[in-house]
């Protein structure tokens, strides 16, 4: 099979915007994926399309400082499978050099010239497409239980001030008049009004991928099992045969980095396990996602029901799920409701996915240093949804060979040195 123009490898949310962008300045494009757009991690995230206040990476020497106790708890954020500790060493070492105070900022300031442009982005790509219905702009809300818990969030609440984020401190009053869905049972809470939703991340990505094919785009079903330039030309390995392309963008999500590998690219990738549990056909009233400040634990009305979710596990990609992690996670959630019995007659519904991290939690964007052909957008970790519209942007813009605004380099893929 010959794929003329450019073929890009992953059909998830970040893919498909990179396909619609490259689509936008006027590239044949060639969407490849194992499975059909949306349908892994792009469908189960919490359906957060913020902007700067989600420009904090995650590794912080507090959040190293915490791991030991996190892992003690059953019911903690943080699960390692030590089993798959020699795999995952390499990661966590680069995770703790990049929890430094100075590298953290420097990331920061990297990962907030990104989402400044997210919303923006999406408004350009949901422009006369049927995804725009899916989307909606009325804020983010994180509520505290104790005084404690937002007091340790001082510091960076005012950092994401000075990065140019929107946020606004709320007292319970203001928690009940906003999300009166709410257990009364929170005394702070952090607004952020600048930052928009999907009640379904699944079909906005579906819809997206529909946009492709409307546009004279292919969508192809097929595992990419390797990648490799020959003469010049893209020639990727498929369970259903060769594929041969002109240009190639891999964002293929945690299943990135075998690709890279045979591109000559050794990528720290790891998936970082995340649970969500649905309850099908609820109706909270809740008008927008809430964040629990002391879990993290998110709760989003979503368009087939309520979804809970979060937590962190670091098994791999082919570890099983761990029985009862979801359930877990839908307990600690749905106690932050105002009526104990909201759920008395809903479907339960669990799922497992994989988001795509690097240690330092900055993605990977930009053209291969080797290849004049070959571009990479993947390791979105936790804001995949967030930045896929931006990633696809700037991602056209190089291949077009434009200057996309922003400093590309601290994305680069061998910014490891490995």
């Amino acid at each position: 099979m010959t794929s003329p123009g450019i073929t890009v490898v992953g059909a998830g949310i970040v893919g498909v915007c990179c396909a619609r962008f490259l689509q936008r300045i006027g590239f044949d494009v060639t969407l490849i994926d194992r499975l059909e757009p949306g349908a892994a991690t792009s469908f189960g995230n919490l359906g957060m399309i913020c902007a700067r206040e989600l420009s904090l990476p995650m590794p912080s020497m507090r959040l190293v400082r915490a791991v030991p106790r996190m892992l003690l708890d059953p019911d903690g954020p943080l699960v390692i499978r030590w089993r798959h500790l020699p795999q995952l060493a390499p990661w966590l070492v680069h995770f703790v050099c990049s929890a430094g105070a100075s590298t953290r900022r420097r990331n920061a300031r990297s990962l907030s010239s990104l989402l400044g442009r997210s919303l923006e982005a999406y408004r350009t790509i949901l422009e006369g497409s049927g995804a725009a219905p899916l989307v909606r702009h009325e804020g983010s809300l994180i509520v505290y239980e104790t005084d404690a818990a937002f007091a340790a969030g001082a510091a960076d609440r005012a950092w994401l001030r000075d990065l140019g984020a929107s946020i606004e401190e709320v007292g319970p009053g203001d928690i009940r008049d906003l999300e009166p869905a709410l257990a009364p049972v929170f005394c702070h809470g952090v607004l952020t009004r600048d930052c928009a939703h999907t009640t379904n991340p699944g079909r906005l990505t579906r819809e997206l991928a529909q946009d492709v094919l409307h546009a004279g785009g292919r969508v192809v079903r097929a595992e990419v099992r390797g990648a490799a330039i020959a003469d010049g030309t893209v020639r990727l390995t498929t369970d259903h045969g060769p594929l041969v392309s002109e240009r190639l963008v891999v964002a293929a999500g945690a299943w990135s980095a075998p690709i890279a590998a045979g591109l000559g690219f050794r990528v720290p990738l790891q998936a970082e396990r995340g649970y969500h549990t649905r309850a099908v056909g609820v109706t909270t009233g809740l008008r927008r996602p809430i964040t629990h400040g002391e879990t993290n634990l998110g709760l989003t009305q979503m368009d087939d029901g309520l979804r809970i979710g979060g937590t962190v596990e670091l098994a791999g990609l082919n570890a099983p799920p761990r029985p009862g992690r979801a359930r877990m996670v839908y307990r600690l959630g749905r106690r932050l409701l105002a009526d104990p019995d909201w759920d008395r007659s809903a479907d339960l519904v669990d799922w497992m996915g994989h988001r795509p991290s690097l240690p330092d939690h900055l993605p990977v964007i930009g053209p291969s240093p080797r290849h004049r052909n070959v571009w990479f957008a993947f390791g979105h970790q936790h804001i995949g949804l967030s930045l896929a519209a931006v990633t696809g942007q700037v991602v056209a813009d190089l291949v077009a060979d434009r200057d996309p605004g922003i400093d590309v380099g601290p994305y680069r893929v061998d910014r490891f040195g490995l």
